[in-house]
Formats: structure tokens, sequence, C-alpha cells
């Protein structure tokens, strides 16, 4: 189900068969969501087409993707993400009223220096900078830099054919931050001898949230 949205203002009109939303506001958790505009252009079967913009904590972005449909959609990739700091969401829905599991979403969250960590299992995404379009189909993730395991990294990837994730990134890791990060197990260990920096690709790979 949808979470439930409150402080919801803004003008409804109707006239005749049709419905408008115009320039509504609402907040949900710690986001406050801002020009808000939808319509029903039939309503004998209603189809409700809305879209805006949203701020707030990403923590609670990220909660709203988790226990909305958009979560399922996902298979749930990201239910053991943690982000910190603020971001911004711009987003649009259809909603057939009567069919509410045909719905279908597209957005797009941008993270603007966040803290991430996609799992326990993985190193910190620190400072990061992307842009994360979703829809009712997966979400994407292209260009995003990082700070990971002491140096700069870029990365990108996003929902695969098969419902599972996977992400591609290339940067420079150093000795030093490989040892400090345990989640790593083995290769953290294996860095207590080593020193200096060597740069790394890697793929990761995550089905039902599990890497």
């Amino acid at each position: 189900a949808w979470p439930a949205f409150s402080r919801v203002s803004g003008e409804l009109l109707f006239d005749r068969n049709t419905m408008d939303i115009r320039n509504a506001q609402a907040r949900l958790w710690g986001v406050e969501l801002s020009k808000v505009n939808g319509n029903i252009r039939e309503l004998r079967k209603p189809v409700l087409k809305i879209d805006g913009e949203a701020r707030g904590p990403a923590a609670d972005l990220l909660r709203f993707v988790n226990s909305s449909p958009v979560g399922g959609w996902t298979n749930n990739a990201l239910r053991a993400t943690t982000v910190s700091g603020a971001a911004e969401l711009k987003l649009a829905l259809e909603l057939p009223i009567g069919e509410l599991e045909r719905s279908t979403v597209q957005g797009a969250v941008q993270l603007v220096g966040n803290d991430v960590r996609l799992t326990r299992e993985t190193p910190l995404l620190a400072d990061a900078k992307a842009r994360v379009a979703f829809s009712h189909k997966g979400f994407s993730v292209a260009g995003a830099t990082a700070r990971v395991l002491g140096g700069n990294a870029t990365f990108d990837g996003g929902t695969q054919q098969d419902g599972g994730l996977r992400f591609n990134g290339q940067g420079v890791a150093s000795a030093e931050a490989l040892r400090g990060a345990p989640e790593l197990g083995a290769l953290a260990r294996l860095a207590a001898s080593a020193s200096g920096q060597t740069p790394y690709r890697l793929a990761l790979g995550f089905v039902r949230g599990h890497s």
C-alpha cells in the first residue's frame, strides 16, 4: 500500500466529469512535498495522474521506496540500504483508482553529497553524488561519484531483466582504508600487510537485497 500523507493542502476542482488538483502541498514523515498537480479526466473510470517534487531527509525518501509498491517492484533490493543527509525527489504517478495494482510511477532522486551503504556487507559510499532514476520497472544510476575505501570512485548500475541489481564501479583504494573495512572480510585481512594505493574495478550484484 502507499503510505498516507499528512498536512495536505491545495486546490481541488471539479468540472462536470473531471477533477483537477492544483499546486497542492503535503508532508510524508520528514519530507515536504510541493508543486503537486494532477487530474482525473473521466470520473466514471477514474485514473489519477499526479506529479510533484519533494525535499527532505534521504532516509525518509528511502523509507518511502521500501514501504510503498516501489519496494516490491525492485524486489526489495534496497531494504538493507542506509543513507544520511538530505535529498530531492521528483515523482509522477498514474493510479487507476479501481485497479491500484496497475499503478505506474516515474521519478528521480538527486543525491548531493550523501553517505550511502547499500548493505551491511558493502563499503560506505561517502559524499555520494548521483541521480537515481526509477519507475515501476526498477531503477538506474548513471555517472555517480563517491569516496570509497580511501579514494575517489565512479559507478553506475541498476535493475536487471531478471529483477536483480547490478552495479559496476572503478576507483582507487588505499591499504589503510581496506584494513578499516571489516565488512570486506578476507580482503580486509589481506590488507593488514599491505601499504599504498591500488586501482580497482568491481561488479556487484544483488538478488532480493543480498549481494
